[in-house]
């Protein structure tokens, strides 16, 4: 949705970030509140991304993420 361009963030505030490498992956967990537009319509949200991470000849790649609302 990012890349689409149906989602543009006006504001990414980090409230916990929390990384794990094990070798070549790494895990790191997200929490924060984030405001913008989505579909044309302003949004305001409380977050918890965890995203999956490989390590490349090229630097770090994302492998996967899931975000869900805070609670």
């Amino acid at each position: 949705m990012q890349r689409a361009g149906e989602q543009q963030l006006a504001e990414v505030t980090e409230e916990e970030l929390t990384a794990l490498v094990v070798g070549d992956t790494g895990v790191t967990w997200f929490r924060g509140r984030l405001a913008g537009r989505f579909k044309g319509e302003e949004f305001v949200a409380q977050v918890c991304y965890t995203r999956t991470w490989i390590r490349t000849p090229a630097g770090w790649r994302l492998l996967a993420a899931h975000v869900s609302p805070a609670v």
